[in-house]
């Protein structure tokens, strides 16, 4: 969703926030990990916006990706 709302935001950092966000939640979940008694759907969402940044500072924007918001 932050995706849809900052203009810096590319596909590298969406694909990694996905994988490393649904990767994180499965194997919580499946082994029943809970860091500091919280479900695991939270750990998963911080580390997959951590990703999402990652992604996007190290990913390359979409050349035209611009001219969509005119």
């Amino acid at each position: 969703v932050l995706g849809l709302y900052w203009e810096r935001a590319n596909a590298a950092g969406a694909l990694s926030a996905m994988v490393v966000g649904g990767v994180l939640y499965a194997v919580l979940a499946t082994l029943k990990i809970q860091y500091l008694n919280l479900h695991p759907i939270v750990p998963s969402l911080v580390i997959s916006l951590l990703a999402f940044l990652i992604g996007n500072r190290f990913g390359r924007s979409v050349a035209g990706a611009d001219t969509l918001s005119e």
